[in-house]
Parts: structure tokens; sequence; C-alpha cells
């Protein structure tokens, strides 16, 4: 085989390797605000351990049409399974239990109000800057992934979701 033919292979092999990003990599990288769909989370470290907080929420109040909560009400809890935590309000909800950093990755246990349900949990940030919420039951690989973006600029739908939760961020002051 000509050297040509060789040194151009090893050259399409390293463009296939995928890019290693030292940031994605480090146990701080998840810290900071995210935004998906529709809420916004802050994720901090406290005692060694993550916290996920909902600072706000596409509908953070119950709507005329819905046959559950008082229209204007903030939303709460109603679908967890402990009868005296269904009166908590979601905005301010930490959604991690016992999230540590363990084998170069956070995981835990993570709590899904809209079904009430709790899963075991992974969570990274991708190379593109994405954080990845895994929730699961037994493998990763029968779970679903939430993906959300950091917040970095106050677009249209987080001034929208932080007017509707009367809550302000730094980030977006004006």
């Amino acid at each position: 085989m000509p050297v040509y033919t060789l040194a151009l292979a090893a050259f399409v092999c390293c463009l296939a390797l995928p890019v290693y990003n030292h940031a994605a990599d480090t146990d701080s990288a998840v810290i900071g605000y995210w935004v998906g769909e529709s809420s916004i989370l802050h994720v901090e470290k406290q005692n060694g351990q993550l916290t996920a907080t909902v600072v706000a929420l596409k509908d953070p109040v119950y709507l005329k049409t819905e046959n559950i909560g008082t229209p204007g009400a903030l939303r709460k809890d109603d679908n967890n399974p402990e009868p005296s935590l269904r009166g908590r309000t979601l905005l301010g909800l930490n959604l991690l239990q016992n999230y540590v950093y363990e084998d170069n990755r956070w995981q835990g246990r993570i709590y899904d109000p809209e079904s009430g349900n709790t899963y075991s949990s992974r969570m990274s940030v991708d190379r593109n800057g994405q954080l990845k919420m895994r929730g699961y039951i037994g493998a990763p690989m029968f779970g679903r992934t939430a993906i959300f973006k950091p917040l970095t600029t106050c677009s249209e739908n987080v001034k929208v979701m932080l007017s509707r939760s009367q809550r302000q961020l730094e980030t977006c002051k004006s």
C-alpha cells in the first residue's frame, strides 16, 4: 500500500474521532441556569450534591381550562404520591435527590412532577454545551433524556417564562 494512501486513511480516521471537550467532563460543567422548552432550572452544588431548582415555567399558574387547581393560582405538586407534599408549588422545587459526582458523572435520583415519579438519573453536558438529564428505570437505556440549553441570552421564550413566573434573572435585566 502506498505511503500516501496510509496517510490519507490515518487522516480520515482522525476526522471521525469525537472532539474531546474537557469542560464537559468536569463536575462543575452542569452548574448554572438552563433553559428547556417549558422551564428554566438552576443547577448548583450544595454540600457536595447537586440541586436543580425550578426557576420559571411556561405555564406557572393553573388555567381556566384545567380541571385541577384554582385558575390563576401557582401550580402545585399535584401528582406527588405523598399527599403531604402535594401543596408545595412547582416554582422553587428541587428536582434532584442524592445527586453526587461518581465515576466522572453526576448521578442520583430525579423527580418528575408531571408524573409524580422519581427515577434513577444521570446528568452531563454534551460537546455542544447542552445539559442532558436522563431519567430511567433499571438501566439507562430504558429512559428519557431532557435537553436544556445554557441561559446565556434572554430569548423571547425566556422572557415570557420569567414574566409569567414573576421572576427576574441578572442575565435578563434590561
